[in-house]
């Protein structure tokens, strides 16, 4: 079976890297953290279409980033 890797990495929280079953299911898992982590940051997601997300807040600073591998 093959498995979907996904690094995170956020300001003041280090990076971790999470293993997910499917490429769908690392994809929703990381919409739905860089969701929650915009809205508490009155953020935006930014998702460049090529397996890379990242939050920012509203001046445009980087808060949070996850990258499928």
């Amino acid at each position: 079976m093959v498995r979907t890797r996904v690094t995170f990495s956020a300001s003041g929280y280090g990076s971790e890297t999470r293993t997910f079953k499917s490429k769908d299911e690392a994809v929703e898992s990381v919409k739905h953290d860089a969701a929650e982590i915009a809205d508490e940051h009155n953020g935006e997601v930014v998702d460049y279409g090529n397996g890379e997300w990242v939050v920012t807040s509203r001046g445009g600073e980087e808060i949070a980033r996850w990258e499928i591998r």
